[in-house]
């Protein structure tokens, strides 16, 4: 979005504040496969939460009195909650603080993250997938077409690969 309210007034935005990205996972062998749409946004989210959609029926968390649920509903439109607090259930007022806890927890008790570098190298193979696809049309690109993709530029631009991937990748962004 070029302009937003900020401050309650409205004002152009030069900068990227909100992406949304649908992701296909396929399983190797069955071919099976799944797509999540993802919204990243400091700002006011422009989709609804998490929402669990399948071929006979979907799961939604739901807040109530205080309390989470899991909203289960049927093909037929038929709803049931499953509680989704309870004895050993905190609540976090945002991801971070969840993820500060773990760090935390990790440090004292001299344990790996559940999050390691890989996994972060992986998410962060998503979002380059993700702006590689945006540069190139909106195809559909996979991680192992990105990660080939940036080792080529890994061998043409040396040292420079890293601010090159980025000039190259923002290429796609509309301005």
């Amino acid at each position: 979005m070029k302009h937003r309210i900020i401050d309650n007034k409205y004002r152009e935005f030069r900068v990227e504040d909100d992406g949304h990205i649908l992701i296909r996972y396929e399983h190797p062998e069955t071919k099976a496969w799944t797509t999540a749409h993802v919204e990243g946004s400091w700002s006011h989210p422009d989709s609804p939460p998490t929402v669990i959609l399948g071929t006979t029926g979907s799961l939604r968390p739901i807040w109530d009195e205080g309390r989470q649920f899991v909203e289960i509903t049927d093909a037929f439109g038929n709803k049931r909650r499953v509680e989704a607090t309870g004895p050993t259930w905190t609540f976090w007022p945002s991801s971070f603080y969840g993820e500060i806890i773990n760090m935390v927890k990790c440090v004292l008790n001299e344990t790996k993250p559940f999050c390691d570098h890989n996994i972060g190298a992986e998410s962060q193979a998503i979002v380059g997938a993700a702006y590689l696809s945006q540069r190139e049309g909106q195809r559909a690109v996979t991680l192992d077409e990105f990660k080939s993709w940036a080792l080529q530029i890994r061998k043409k631009h040396g040292k420079k690969a890293n601010e090159v991937l980025i000039e190259e990748q923002l290429k796609g962004v509309k301005r």
